[in-house]
């Protein structure tokens, strides 16, 4: 009987299920990333990564996004989350970038907001460049978002710009990047 009632479900009801279980995914993985630090990394980690899968891949880069760019202290340890993330699925990679693009969109969109968000362009620059780092974002999408931020002229999206050069500002000292600096 219950397996028939299953069967009998609307459209409506099972996307209300569909709903209530990606809002319980979202509270989990929120509740996990509260916890995240780099003393339980290891155990943390491997939680979120559990409930990793294509399907929920978008929304935890942007939630990841989203905390770390309310605690910037912590972009390292979200960076190296990400790093996990792209080696056990290498499809998050292009999620994160999604993730990423669409929140310097919503910037650029509403540049009368930036005294607002300071805090929160501060830590995703920050979180950026720690991905940039670690070779998880290419050197022509690290451009690209100087380049949006410094078109708004204003002073919010300069020091963006320099707090984000400055937290790879090692990376510009290699080799291979000044070889690659005349492109800038």
């Amino acid at each position: 009987m219950l397996a028939l009632s299953k069967k009998h479900r609307s459209q409506s009801e099972r996307t209300k299920i569909v709903n209530e279980n990606f809002d319980a995914l979202e509270r989990n993985c929120k509740s996990l990333l509260n916890k995240l630090a780099p003393t339980n990394f290891e155990s943390i980690s491997g939680k979120l990564l559990e409930i990793l899968v294509p399907a929920t891949s978008f929304k935890i880069s942007c939630l990841v996004l989203e905390k770390a760019s309310l605690e910037p202290k912590y972009s390292e340890t979200y960076a190296s989350l990400c790093q996990e993330a792209i080696r056990k699925c290498p499809f998050f990679r292009e999620d994160l970038l999604s993730a990423c693009q669409e929140f310097f969109e919503g910037v650029l969109e509403n540049p009368d907001s930036l005294s607002s968000q300071k805090k929160k362009i501060m830590g995703s620059v920050r979180f950026i460049g720690e991905l940039f780092n670690r070779r998880m974002i290419p050197s022509k999408v690290l451009k690209l978002i100087c380049n949006d931020l410094l078109s708004i002229e204003r002073e919010e999206c300069a020091e963006g710009v320099c707090y984000l050069l400055s937290t790879c500002k090692w990376v510009f000292e290699h080799k291979h990047f000044k070889e690659e600096s005349h492109k800038w």
